[in-house]
């Protein structure tokens, strides 16, 4: 019989991204004139990152905020689901 549970979590995983519920991480990314906003969660992004582990250190107005200009949103996106 077959796990359900992994199958399950991810797709939990992936409604709590596409829905930006209670998020708390705002990252800026893109060019200037292309800027987006992409909304994690900090638990989430640091148990799976030594490097947001050690940049998500101060909130502002209770959310953390990182500006990416140096990569496009769609990729920055695929790469966090």
């Amino acid at each position: 019989m077959e796990s359900k549970f992994w199958p399950e979590l991810m797709k939990d995983l992936e409604h709590l991204f596409e829905n930006k519920e209670n998020y708390d991480v705002i990252i800026q990314a893109g060019e200037e004139s292309n800027v987006q906003e992409i909304y994690a969660h900090s638990i989430i992004l640091c148990c799976h990152s030594n490097y947001f582990r050690s940049n998500l250190k101060e909130k502002e107005d209770g959310k953390y905020i990182l500006k990416k200009s140096n990569i496009p949103s769609k990729i920055l996106e695929n790469i966090l689901r």
